[in-house]
């Protein structure tokens, strides 16, 4: 059998075998298909769906492969009951010199003397020699489109700290510093009224999985790696989205700036960006945005300015930071490198191993990726909430 062919067969067996147990498994617990099985059924069933048509291709041309070949056979058989007239005939030979060669070769040429018009001669064109890639010995070429990278911009305007164990304990400070006072020789000094708040969290795991086929890891080229690379970047997407919640799940009452009725987001952004300059923060870095707000002010800032659309770094130095959980018609400013903080014990770490159900004997393994955080609004006092609202639509 064609290696092709017996590799399609056995996958096929294995994919069938897989969806067996899946199911089996299911009704001797008595209960349905959960959904990461329901989607791994799916994704079996799709891929026999495609050997099953390959298969089906490759088995027609074979059998078309062998009726000829038995026709040929007859045929060869045959030769021995024909008439005796045609069993002397010599079967034409194939010409195979070129036509200058035939020109050469030929009785007119080597007769000709130089002078007057030689006798014609007939020459034999060869018919082209068709060339094709059957029986699939060439392997189909794999295209792999350009990996996508996971960005985390959110983080990126974050603080980040590595930890050395689970629990983390830190201390938000009141702000403003409190102010010395003027003190007279021999006189006492006043006490500063500056208490710190503790708190403490522990780190939650972010971990997921994605099964994979020795075979896939064999004829694939770099498939671990783009796997490796698609799981770290859903580690790194549950951090974006855990920090987007510690910001957004947080108390503002004290750290708010409301913009009055048709007031322009851009102007409660600058507004804001003062409270947080006279609490201290004198570079407050970035603006966490609304992707739909973010839109409408620089459509509005197209509208509005003389010389059209610039592309700037940001507002007055501070990064924009498009969040889509952000609640339309809010916005944060500050200084996030200070006001939040991802607490991490160690990079996104990845494993591989085949010790999981009966894994082993189906020739699957298993890629897993996990990391330990935790994020955290560190220093709320750096940062101030935004509130505003929309001006309605022209009629």
């Amino acid at each position: 059998m064609h290696t092709y062919l017996q590799r399609l067969r056995q996958e096929r067996d294995s994919l069938t075998q897989t969806a067996t147990a899946l199911t089996e498994r299911a009704a001797s617990d008595d209960r349905d298909l959960t959904d990461a099985e329901q989607a791994q059924m799916t994704t079996m069933q799709e891929r026999c769906a495609v050997i099953d048509g390959q298969l089906t291709t490759y088995s027609e041309q074979l059998a078309s492969q062998r009726a000829y070949a038995a026709l040929r056979t007859a045929l060869e058989g045959d030769q021995d009951q024909l008439p005796a007239t045609f069993q002397t005939r010599q079967p034409r030979q194939v010409e195979t010199r070129s036509p200058a060669e035939q020109f050469t070769d030929s009785e007119a040429f080597r007769n000709y003397r130089g002078r007057g018009s030689m006798e014609p001669v007939e020459l034999e064109l060869r018919a082209p020699t068709q060339v094709d890639t059957w029986p699939l010995t060439i392997p189909p070429h794999n295209f792999q489109a350009p990996t996508w990278t996971m960005s985390t911009p959110l983080l990126d305007v974050c603080g980040s700290e590595t930890v050395s164990s689970n629990v983390v304990e830190w201390f938000s400070w009141p702000v403003p510093y409190p102010e010395a006072g003027v003190v007279a020789e021999g006189a006492a000094k006043p006490e500063a009224l500056y208490e710190p708040t503790p708190h403490t969290d522990s780190l939650e795991t972010l971990a997921h999985w994605k099964p994979i086929s020795r075979q896939a890891l064999d004829d694939i080229p770099r498939i671990q790696s783009i796997i490796e690379g698609a799981l770290r970047g859903g580690v790194l997407r549950k951090m974006e989205s855990l920090m987007a919640a510690a910001i957004t799940g947080a108390v503002w009452t004290a750290n708010t700036t409301t913009g009055a009725a048709g007031q322009a987001l851009l102007e409660v952004i600058r507004i804001a960006y003062g409270e947080v300059q006279g609490r201290g923060y004198a570079t407050p870095n970035a603006v966490l945005l609304n992707p739909a707000d973010y839109a409408a002010m620089d459509i509005s800032t197209y509208y509005e300015t003389n010389g059209g659309a610039v592309q700037q770094a940001g507002f007055w130095g501070m990064r924009a930071v498009p969040v889509p959980s952000l609640p339309a018609g809010s916005a944060y400013v500050g200084e996030f490198k200070t006001a939040a903080t991802l607490f991490t014990r160690k990079s996104t770490a990845v494993y591989m191993t085949d010790s999981h159900a009966d894994y082993f004997v189906k020739n699957l393994l298993v890629i897993l990726a996990e990391g330990r955080a935790l994020a955290a609004l560190t220093e709320q006092a750096a940062a101030q909430k935004c509130v505003y609202t929309a001006p309605a639509p022209p009629p």
